[in-house]
């Protein structure tokens, strides 16, 4: 399988599949904090606004993500995919139900992927830097970013409205404070993992650099936040926004559905494939479409 930083989807943004687009973008959109002391429960709508602003625009995806026992388990309803992570371990599982798959990844094994990533992009950037045209010169650009992102920043306090701007990618974040400073530092670490995660994991998906930013933007005010607009210029426009829904008890059916995961992983139906057998398998029908 070619790593993921070689796609030309990598270099000008066209349009991605809507499995990897979906993840990719919740990971950069939805990242939710990891709380011990109690019970968090979010609900994310993520919203194509390119046309419609309003709560009527296209819905791209849904995702349930609950906080227990201090484990984080996401689940996204169109992929049928539950990621969990153990800050303790250092450690994600990702369950594919509707393929029967599973995987577990470290996230030190998450850092040397994304650096074997990393290296092989400033050798894509070296390639079109020489090609000597436009277009060329564009990829270049909109993948050196994506390893070197700079933003301007402007926060207004009053509006609790944090916007980061650059050429081509904008945030625009409605934040609100947090019931504790930990829960804030809980929020933002597993914030950047899972980005970072997912750098790695999909083929579309952009580097993990530019929400990293957000996030220290976000650590800087002791901040989380409560929608996520993210907007994309460069390649094919983007321009969608995360809705979160936050509650700090669980709804009725949620403890059933941590069990039926934590079943599925000790009962043996799925079966346990190496992080990158499980690339092939569950996402090589994506990851081929379009080389």
């Amino acid at each position: 399988m070619r790593h993921p930083i070689t796609s030309k989807i990598l270099m000008s943004l066209p349009a991605w599949e809507t499995t990897a687009l979906l993840v990719a973008l919740v990971a950069w959109l939805m990242n939710v904090p990891v709380c011990t002391a109690q019970e968090l429960r979010v609900y994310t709508t993520v919203r194509d606004i390119r046309l419609d602003q309003t709560d009527k625009a296209p819905v791209v995806a849904r995702s349930l993500t609950l906080f227990h026992a201090g484990k984080a388990y996401d689940f996204i309803e169109g992929a049928q995919e539950v990621t969990i992570f153990e800050p303790s371990l250092k450690r994600f599982t990702i369950l594919a139900l509707s393929r029967g798959l599973m995987t577990d990844v470290t996230q030190d094994e998450i850092r040397h992927f994304l650096s074997l990533a990393e290296a092989e992009a400033q050798k894509v950037i070296s390639g079109l830097e020489r090609q000597e045209t436009a277009s060329s010169r564009a990829a270049a650009s909109s993948l050196s970013f994506q390893l070197s992102p700079t933003f301007t920043t402007e926060f207004q306090e009053a509006a609790g409205i944090l916007t980061l701007r650059s050429g081509g990618v904008h945030y625009n974040v409605k934040v609100s404070g947090a019931p504790s400073s930990e829960l804030v530092e809980s929020y933002l670490r597993f914030a950047d993992s899972t980005a970072q995660l997912n750098s790695v994991l999909y083929p579309r998906a952009l580097l993990p650099a530019p929400r990293l930013l957000v996030n220290e933007q976000l650590r800087a005010r002791s901040l989380m936040p409560l929608a996520v607009e993210l907007q994309i210029t460069d390649g094919q426009p983007i321009r969608w926004r995360a809705e979160h829904e936050i509650a700090y008890k669980f709804a009725k059916l949620d403890r059933e559905y941590i069990h039926h995961w934590e079943s599925k992983i000790q009962n043996g139906t799925l079966k346990s494939l190496p992080f990158r057998q499980f690339q092939q398998e569950h996402l090589g029908n994506i990851s081929t479409s379009r080389r």
